[in-house]
């Protein structure tokens, strides 16, 4: 999932919502990092993610993720977090549910149809 994706779960998207009950769910850690080191979150905000994070399957870093993530910032104007959770996506051979159209040019992902 896309750190977006998952900031629309967290606040009520429905068809979001239903994944959780449907599938696996996998997140890089950079998503992690993303959500849990936002400036102002609350203590409150803290533990909803953490408890979403312990449901879900976290994908650290590894070599062939650092190669597609090189891969992907030499030929695609892309942010390093993003290149970084396309890289993992791809690396898993995984369906992806984005929220951020900078996906949208990244050859490969294979996009959840239920978002």
């Amino acid at each position: 999932m896309d750190t977006n994706a998952i900031i629309h779960l967290l606040k009520g998207n429905k068809a979001l919502g239903s994944l959780i009950h449907h599938y696996q769910l996998y997140i890089s850690f950079i998503s992690e990092i993303e959500l849990l080191g936002y400036q102002g979150i609350t203590a409150k905000e803290t533990r909803q993610i953490e408890a979403f994070i312990n449901d879900c399957r976290m994908v650290d870093i590894n070599q062939q993720i650092k190669r597609k993530v090189i891969q992907l910032r030499k030929t695609k104007k892309i942010k390093l977090p993003d290149a970084i959770i396309a890289a993992t996506t791809l690396y898993l051979a995984a369906s992806f549910v984005p929220s951020d159209k900078g996906f949208k040019n990244i050859t490969g992902l294979t996009y959840s149809d239920k978002f």
